[in-house]
């Protein structure tokens, strides 16, 4: 794609690349095309487990924002990573729910809620990563 080639001949240079493309109104659009879907640095292959755990223990932490675990999460946009919540909100966290459920099984109130602080301390050490 000419894109592409533009990028890999002038770098990110935005300004210039857009000359070459008169048509396009928003000055922007090269570069929210390359970044969202031609950078070949974009993971787009199927989410791993680790990823999914990664989620999950960020998801528990309320004060939680989606640049802190893309950042985790290198090759991911956050568009993607936002679809991804969404379908593990919907469709459930699989093994790891289960996982979670056994690990609390026949636990206390207070036990939980002790793991659950654990798990939130987790959660905020890992933005500082």
């Amino acid at each position: 794609e000419k894109l592409l080639a533009l990028v890999k001949k002038y770098g990110r240079n935005w300004a210039k690349i857009n000359s070459f493309f008169p048509d396009r109104k928003n000055k922007s659009s090269c570069y929210q095309r390359f970044n969202t879907y031609l950078d070949p640095s974009i993971n787009r292959g199927q989410w791993t487990e680790e990823e999914d755990w990664i989620i999950f223990l960020k998801g528990l932490n309320p004060d939680n924002k989606l640049y802190m675990t893309s950042r985790l999460l290198p090759g991911r946009q956050r568009q993607y990573l936002l679809q991804h919540m969404k379908d593990l909100n919907q469709h459930g966290y699989g093994r790891i729910e289960n996982i979670f459920s056994e690990i609390i099984k026949g636990k206390s109130e207070e036990e939980i809620k002790d793991l659950k602080n654990i798990i939130f301390i987790i959660c905020m050490k890992v933005d500082y990563v």
